[in-house]
């Protein structure tokens, strides 16, 4: 984390709100070498993998030049690298609670409700009630866009051919324009979601779906109902777009890829998806002209 404060207020003993950007990208990357060769069936050993280059955590972050434009505005700008990223701990991850429990923690802390520290192993605390009013905003955009945003929910009932399957869930606008291909936004990914049906028994209701717990191989042709949050995103549906929902097993950007043969048969009368709209139900009724 990285806090850079107004001076004047800090000579006059104020607190200040903060402005905080929840990130990934901060640390140096590892460019776009491949060191994992991803077709390969569910659960057989990973082919061989080199492993990147190493960042000692005796270097500092960069500081990130986006929200300390609104330090001379009267913000404390905070930088926050994402759990596992950087010089976090962990292992990296994408759109679960281990990745969005990094801005509640940085809320908590400017807010005195959770301890920090100067250094990851240290024990010498360092708190921010001292300056902070504890009034928290976050900006960001493209993927850092996406954590201060409240997550889809989807509840599936499903039967799979084989003990072990991908489940891809795709929230999408109809009708598709090919002649838009390009990123999300361009070619009508809404949002999207993955799972491992192995994980049913964690896949309940709502909250922290995270299990260290393994999964357990699926009964080919029984049904399991899961629920799991989609990515968080905020979208504008053009008016005259319809709201499609895709569901498949391997998604090739985002999932180990077996072999093809695996399927999934879905219940949909038990089978139901859960869609923030800014506004609620009302906003939702004028856009739509619906009483």
């Amino acid at each position: 984390m990285q806090v850079t404060r107004p001076g004047a207020a800090e000579k006059a003993g104020l607190k200040v709100p903060v402005l905080l950007l929840s990130s990934p990208y901060i640390a140096p990357t590892n460019g776009n070498a491949v060191n994992w060769d991803v077709h390969q069936e569910l659960g057989a050993p990973s082919p061989t993998r080199t492993n990147p280059s190493f960042r000692p955590f005796s270097e500092t972050m960069r500081l990130n030049q986006g929200p300390t434009a609104w330090v001379s505005r009267g913000f404390a700008a905070v930088t926050v690298e994402n759990s596992c990223t950087g010089l976090a701990s962990g292992c990296p991850t994408v759109g679960d609670s281990i990745e969005n429990i990094t801005p509640k923690f940085a809320i908590d802390w400017l807010n005195g409700r959770a301890k920090g520290y100067t250094t990851l192993d240290g024990t010498v605390e360092v708190n921010a009630t001292s300056w902070s009013s504890g009034k928290v905003g976050m900006t960001g955009t493209s993927y850092e866009g996406t954590m201060p945003l409240a997550a889809a929910v989807t509840g599936l009932k499903l039967a799979a051919n084989k003990a072990a399957v991908n489940l891809s869930v795709y929230l999408v606008t109809l009708p598709y324009d090919s002649t838009r291909i390009g990123n999300a936004g361009q070619r009508g990914d809404v949002t999207r979601g993955w799972a491992d049906p192995q994980n049913y028994k964690s896949l309940k209701g709502d909250g922290d779906f995270v299990t260290m717990a393994r999964g357990e191989p699926l009964k080919p042709g029984q049904f399991y109902t899961k629920t799991f949050p989609l990515d968080a995103n905020d979208q504008i549906i053009p008016p005259g777009q319809q709201l499609g929902i895709m569901i498949f097993s391997s998604d090739a950007g985002c999932t180990l890829r077996p072999a093809p043969g695996s399927e999934l048969t879905i219940d949909l009368d038990g089978t139901s998806f859960t869609l923030p709209v800014v506004g609620g139900k009302t906003k939702l009724q004028a856009a739509l002209g619906a009483k």
